[in-house]
């Protein structure tokens, strides 16, 4: 009867863990970057993102098209916990980006959209190689969701009768298989996501990032040693009990 107690406590224990899963704070930005820097994939000297007012603003170069723009070195953020993502069923990165309209100036094509994407999300370490994951591209790995445009995910248009304001939406890129394998003793970590906009553009405004987290479920063996973990615990509380 012991045993089956001690079973049940630690079976509710493992279903709790499994129903929260692990969230992680990469990115809120109250008191400063919170380790994210201008890409090293990037070409572009001294654009470097700030944080301000609870967002990490990032103001890519003027010319048009695709570019790398912030980076993280998830080994000096996480720590440790990094092998539990590297080994996890699934991992989701999910970020809010902010656009105000009035900053970016349109081109002088008439009726022409002027189009702005989160173009891609890259992992980079000895363990995973130079792994990427385009937009919205299942035969790569994983999917981009964007709470605010469905139907274009990580697209944005910068012609004012569609967002006369701008606006904020929430995107969640499935990088399951892009992070896979990855450990704390590589010696290079670096999580960076691209961006990219057409040339109908001709001033660029800024990107406004917060509430950066990745989440992630652990492997099945994790589970089953957080099980061995509690029913030990409680045995060790029962016998002091008992004394």
């Amino acid at each position: 009867m012991e045993t089956r107690k001690l079973l049940c406590c630690a079976g509710s224990l493992l279903l709790a863990s499994v129903a929260s899963a692990y969230v992680y704070d990469i990115g809120s930005f109250d008191s400063g970057t919170d380790g994210w820097a201008l890409s090293g994939f990037s070409s572009q000297a001294g654009r470097s993102p700030t944080a301000s007012g609870g967002t990490l603003n990032f103001t890519p170069d003027n010319d048009a098209g695709f570019q790398w723009a912030i980076q993280n070195s998830l080994r000096d953020t996480l720590g440790a916990d990094l092998d539990v993502i590297g080994a996890a069923t699934s991992v989701l990165l999910s970020f809010d980006v902010t656009f105000v309209t009035a900053e970016w100036q349109l081109g002088s094509v008439a009726g022409a959209d002027a189009w702005v994407q989160l173009a891609e999300v890259v992992y980079n370490s000895p363990s995973t190689g130079f792994a990427t994951l385009t937009r919205g591209n299942a035969a790569s790995g994983g999917l981009l969701t964007d709470s605010a445009n469905p139907g274009f995910p990580g697209g944005w248009s910068a012609n004012p009768e569609w967002y006369p304001a701008g606006y904020t939406t929430t995107l969640t890129w499935d990088i399951t298989n892009l992070i896979s394998g990855a450990v704390a003793s590589d010696g290079y970590t670096q999580l960076a996501i691209a961006i990219n906009y057409n040339s109908n553009i001709d001033q660029v405004g800024t990107f406004y990032f917060d509430n950066i987290t990745l989440t992630a479920v652990p492997e099945p063996s994790t589970y089953a040693a957080m099980a061995g973990i509690a029913v030990l615990g409680l045995a060790v509380a029962r016998r002091r009990l008992r004394k």
